[in-house]
């Protein structure tokens, strides 16, 4: 048998997949047979619902019954959930082949007879893949990127796979300052800081801004000598391509009709006897076209001036300002060729508007000098980064990427990794391929580099341009144009277009097309991401009701009654279209927006109860939804909501982070009080300012310990003080002390997210917080924590910015409302979609210190603004208005991606101003400012009048009963406090019972254990030495070194610089005691004499001196004397609390060699020298 499908076997499954008489062929079924022939390379652009994973699966099955291993094909997508699925997708397709009936759905015959080609040919190497999925080679391009560097570390230049970050900018912000330190030595540090007026924090920004896109100059700035010249030559050419643009635009015939109207005028303008000819560049125009290049722009802003306002319009009337005196015959020409142009003028009339931002020269000698200084100030940094990321064992995907290009070499050298590459990859598929950026096309280029047509070889690549909404994430949509257009080395790529939509009814894809071919710009620009629209076909039938509805909500001064619901009229306004003399707030307004969506929501709920994904609700952003979200939780309607909450936001979170905080830093006052405060203990704010509210300086676990010590015994008159507090009060803050100070972290142990989660559970956090979805929560709190504190030593600040990246679980009910940013909905659907706050303005993002671009391997540059200078530089101004086209095209494309997703019906919800009567156009930097032209074409859903009662007369409602305010303070019943801890009974303040006499309470304080366990350290050393060479001037030189050791041992900065003054005080007074001397000059003493019992236990003798007649041990103590504590009741605390631990030294002391032992608590604290 054949060891590879004959071409004409494959023929035959294509004709059997194209001939399939049970159900209606697709539109473009013979592109889809055609599309999985497993000897032709295609590129395939597949609009949203064309099925586009169902045919890369199919390719995949096609190709395995044709290849003599797995491993010869290579699928890439860009994220994991996308490898996953489709990995899953291709195995279950295998399992369907393994039935013996042909399926009846048409499109599961096809992926039915491709699977038993895949499974024979499965059978005759005995690769066993559903057995052994793992050989089924489906990455994303960063797993397969990190694979070449682990494969090959000596030539990707890293040695060793470090870990990979998916959050760097620390690591950039380290490389940066190291960068800027080197000011004093480095003249292009010095040209740059100085140019920013010598302030170190927008430089230290900057760079770590261009850090992270560093993958898009880094190949530039390497070449010295010519990366200056790059990028003139590449602005040049920016500028041509443009000016080119609007040449071919211009309407025919122009040139010659407007050469002799202009030469008059700037003839009318001119003074012949100042001589100023050159401010007059259309004096001399002969009537032949204006050169298409930049060296002709001073003819080309002439014409525009002459031509257009400044708002860029079509001049509608002339003067003599402009040239044009009354009653001249070149006036009247110019007006009738202006009339003649009134239509269809738009696209030539913006361009030659933009040409006039250009600059006037390419770039001046200052900006020559500021720009060759950034391009070395950007090589050190990331010269400086590669040290950083050395040093910290760490990298970004830029630098896997990176260095994985370099580990394959280039296609004129290629590396010994790509030839091996190249000997056992025979064909690429790449998914979402519109989401590709200029690095990962130069790898595409590397691995396909020597492939040709016809010799067994495919590249296989599937996206849609319309989809492109990731330029955030570096990906170009014109690098999908430009492969389209040029193809990749030497392979011919068939570009195959999909049409046919087999997720939506056909009025969503009808309406989808109608508007989104008037939105998108009517042909490419591959350079600012300009895409076409290509119309999709309907797959399935119409249905009944509107598919696409509009749902406007009005604000503002008299709104006409015509724009509202008639039956919600008042009686005489319903008679007369006068505007209502009335106004409507913008919160009445938005209020009634949340009614009407809620309203949707249950009405999609029950009408598609046991689909999946029955409705969502998609935003541009999170913060349009905050309201709303309350709203929903209000009205009971459970919500998934993906990427969304904030983790931190969310009240568990919140909870559980103020326990870890408390078990890390028992000084942190605000955790401890908001964790008694929180539902686990719930004190009332009387109970708090009794217990806690008079000690502002003791840390509250030592007073949760004086609570439980003295609580019971009546000889405190603190605590007698305090009997004004309820039992219940007292019942509870008994367990809740006893759970936090019985349970003393042992890093030798358990983890430390062990340990939180072990106090957790014994507080009731998982009884509280029952839910599935907080649970989740939990879980994903202590994973992060096992990542960045394991052993303890907890960075409070490193916790705070890892929560910042996490977001809060979703419920797990399957009859849900989704809630989610139109970014995150692409590639899902649902039976219906809700698009919310369309009319919501985006946050305006600050102009950048440096306007930069790359585009097609071109790199282009503006000049950083002086921060002493008000005055725009010219290409930073250029290249600005270039990013606003490029963004308003994605803006036009994030819009169809959200439309796309609605399978049965799409509402559109948005808030319009009305004034005096009129609709107020909405910010272009909306979404519905590309609706709003054609809001005639929509099926529109009128809102309610707002009575004069609700309207408020403009005001917002103070009393509205969905005004959100705070949550309430909520806490367990008394009933489940018993229920929770029911030893609490046992112990109430009413019943007078006392604490088991041999339980000692205390807690120690991790801020003076590691104080302690520094002192220590000084004192062996000291003891070591016998004091020699040791002064207190020694001690106070000293405070660095005592600073680094407390930072390690776990304190922030300012505890640690506290601390060092306490270690230094009691080491100083140490030092002047005659006992302390004494015990420190002693030649026949140990100091930190380790110890094993009989049981294997490690003891540790702080001090043990041999003395004639036995031992003499001495343990070092630096605990406080609480306030309020006699010197008498401090002491026998000590005693009491360390009797059993001395008398365990003494007696192993004895069992070593007979002697007697006697023990000494030395406590630093006031020098006491304490037998016991």
């Amino acid at each position: 048998m054949s060891e590879t499908m004959t071409e004409d076997q494959s023929l035959h499954v294509q004709e059997n997949l194209a001939n399939q008489p049970a159900e209606r062929l697709p539109s473009d079924h013979r592109a889809r047979a055609r599309a999985v022939k497993p000897d032709e390379s295609f590129l395939i652009q597949a609009p949203a619902g064309s099925g586009k994973t169902e045919l890369l699966t199919d390719r995949i099955l096609a190709l395995l019954g044709t290849v003599n291993r797995p491993e010869e094909i290579l699928a890439i997508t860009f994220t994991r959930k996308a490898a996953s699925e489709m990995h899953a997708r291709v195995l279950k397709k295998l399992a369907l082949g393994l039935q013996q009936e042909e399926p009846e759905p048409a499109h599961q015959k096809k992926s039915w007879q491709l699977a038993r080609a895949a499974l024979q040919r499965d059978r005759e190497n005995g690769w066993n893949l559903l057995a052994h999925p793992a050989r089924l080679s489906i990455k994303t391009i960063d797993s397969f990127c990190a694979s070449l560097v682990r494969s090959m570390p000596w030539l990707s230049g890293m040695g060793g796979m470090p870990s990979v970050t998916e959050d760097a900018r620390t690591l950039y912000g380290k490389a940066a300052r190291k960068t800027l330190a080197l000011i004093d030595s480095t003249e292009c540090v010095q040209a740059l800081v100085a140019h920013l007026d010598v302030d170190l924090q927008p430089a230290e920004a900057l760079l770590v801004d261009m850090l992270g896109f560093r993958d898009q100059w880094l190949q530039v700035v390497n070449d010295p000598a010519g990366a200056m010249q790059a990028v003139m030559e590449s602005l040049a050419q920016a500028m041509d391509e443009d000016i080119a643009r609007v040449s071919g635009l211009m309407p025919m015939g122009w040139a010659d009709t407007l050469a002799p109207i202009a030469r008059m005028a700037a003839s009318t303008l001119a003074d012949p006897a100042a001589g100023h000819y050159d401010d007059y560049p259309l004096l001399d125009w002969d009537g032949s076209p204006l050169l298409p290049y930049f060296t002709d722009i001073g003819r080309w802003k002439a014409l525009a001036r002459l031509l257009l306002t400044g708002k860029g319009q079509l001049r509608s009337r002339l003067t003599k300002n402009e040239g044009f005196p009354p009653k001249t015959a070149h006036k009247d020409a110019m007006q009738a060729w202006l009339e003649s142009q009134r239509t269809g003028s738009d696209e030539w009339t913006q361009a030659l508007h933009d040409l006039t931002n250009l600059p006037d020269v390419l770039m001046t000698p200052q900006q020559i000098h500021i720009i060759g200084n950034l391009l070395e100030c950007l090589k050190l940094a990331a010269q400086q980064l590669e040290q950083v990321f050395a040093s910290e064992g760490e990298v970004d995907f830029i630098e896997i990427a990176w260095r994985a290009g370099q580990a394959l070499g280039s296609v004129d050298d290629p590396a010994e990794l790509l030839l091996s590459l190249d000997a056992v990859i025979k064909h690429i598929l790449i998914d979402e391929f519109q989401d590709t950026s200029q690095v990962q096309i130069d790898l595409i280029h590397k691995l396909t580099s020597g492939w040709l047509a016809n010799e067994g070889r495919t590249l296989f690549l599937v996206g849609d341009p319309m989809q492109s909404i990731y330029r955030f994430r570096k990906a170009e949509v014109g690098l999908f144009l430009k492969v389209a257009r040029e193809s990749i080395n030497d392979l011919p790529l068939t570009v195959l277009k999909l049409t046919e939509n087999f997720r939506s009814r056909q009025g969503v894809v009808e309406w989808v097309n109608q508007t989104f071919a008037r939105i998108f710009p009517t042909r490419d620009n591959p350079v600012l991401g300009a895409i076409k629209y290509t119309p999709s076909v309907a797959f399935n039938e119409a249905g009944e009701s509107e598919a696409v509805l509009m749902h406007p909500f009005y604000y503002g001064r008299h709104i006409p009654a015509h724009l509202l619901e008639p039956h919600t009229l008042p009686q005489a306004a319903a008679a007369d279209e006068e505007p209502l003399p009335i106004e409507i707030s913008q919160k009445m307004a938005e209020t009634a927006a949340q009614d009407r969506v809620i309203e949707l929501v249950r009405s999609a709920l029950q009408t598609h109860a046991g689909k999946k994904d029955p409705v969502a609700i998609l935003v541009r952003a999170r913060t349009h939804l905050n309201e709303l979200m309350h709203r929903l939780s209000l009205e009971g309607i459970p919500v998934r909501a993906v990427d969304f909450q904030p983790l931190k936001d969310r009240q568990v979170v919140i909870d559980l982070v103020q326990l870890i905080r408390a078990l890390s830093h028992p000084a942190d006052r605000v955790a401890w009080l908001s964790l008694l405060r929180s539902p686990l203990c719930g004190l009332t704010l009387h109970t708090l300012d009794a217990l806690f509210g008079e000690q502002q300086k003791t840390p509250v676990p030592q007073l949760l310990a004086q609570v439980l010590a003295n609580a019971f015994s009546g000889n405190d008159p603190v605590f007698a003080a305090k009997q004004d507090l309820s039992a219940v009060e007292w019942n509870r803050v008994l367990p809740v002390a006893r759970a936090l100070l019985d349970r003393p972290f042992e890093h030798d142990v358990i983890t430390f997210s062990a340990h939180v989660e072990s106090i957790w559970r014994a507080l009731g956090g998982f009884v509280f917080y029952a839910h599935e979805s907080e649970h989740d929560d939990v879980q994903t709190v202590l994973r992060l924590l096992d990542s960045i504190a394991p052993y303890g030593g907890l960075n409070p600040a490193e916790l705070d910015r890892e929560l910042e990246r996490l977001y809060a679980a979703s419920s797990h009910e399957q009859n849900a409302v989704t809630i989610m940013t139109m970014h995150k909905s692409k590639g899902l659907e649902f039976q219906e979609v809700i698009l919310y706050g369309l009319h919501r303005v985006p946050r305006n993002n600050p102009d950048p210190l440096l306007r930069f671009e790359q585009s097609e391997g071109h790199l282009l540059l503006g000049p950083i603004k002086p921060r002493a200078s008000e005055e725009k530089d010219p290409i930073s101004v250029y290249l600005a208005g270039r990013e606003k086209k490029r963004t308003q095209y994605e803006l036009d494309r994030l819009l169809y991606v959200a439309a796309t997703r609605a399978c049965q019906r799409l509402h559109l919800v948005a808030l319009l101003q009305v004034k005096d009567g009129e609709l107020v156009n909405a910010a272009s930097s909306t979404l519905f400012s590309r609706l709003q032209p054609l809001m005639d074409t929509f099926f529109t859903v009128k809102p309610p009048y707002l009575p004069v009662s609700q309207a408020n007369n403009g005001q917002d409602n103070e009393n509205s009963q969905y005004e959100v305010v705070g949550p309430p303070l909520i806490r367990f019943t008394d009933a489940m406090m018993q229920a929770l801890h029911p030893q609490a009974g046992k112990t109430q303040v009413s019943t007078g019972s006392s604490f088991h006499e041999g339980n000692v309470w205390h807690f120690e304080d991790r801020y003076e254990a590691h104080v302690g366990t520094v002192v220590h350290a000084w004192l062996a050393r000291m003891g070591q030495e016998q004091l020699q060479g040791w002064t207190s001037g020694r001690i106070q030189s000293a405070e660095n070194v005592i600073v680094r050791q407390l930072l390690q041992e776990g304190l922030r900065p300012q505890q640690a610089r506290e601390a060092t003054m306490r270690v230094q005080s009691l080491l100083l007074n140490f030092l002047s005691n005659e006992k302390g001397q004494w015990l420190l000059q002693q030649a026949n003493a140990r100091q930190e004499w380790e110890l094993v019992d009989a049981n294997g236990k490690v003891l540790i003798v702080d001090v043990a001196v041999s003395e004639p007649d036995g031992w003499l041990v001495v343990d070092y103590k630096t605990a406080l004397k609480h306030e309020h504590e006699s010197d008498e009741v401090f002491e026998n605390r000590l005693r009491q609390t360390y009797r059993k631990q001395l008398e365990d030294y003494c007696a192993r002391l004895t069992a070593l060699d007979g002697r007697p032992a006697r023990a000494v608590i030395y406590a630093l604290d006031g020098n006491r020298w304490l037998t016991l």
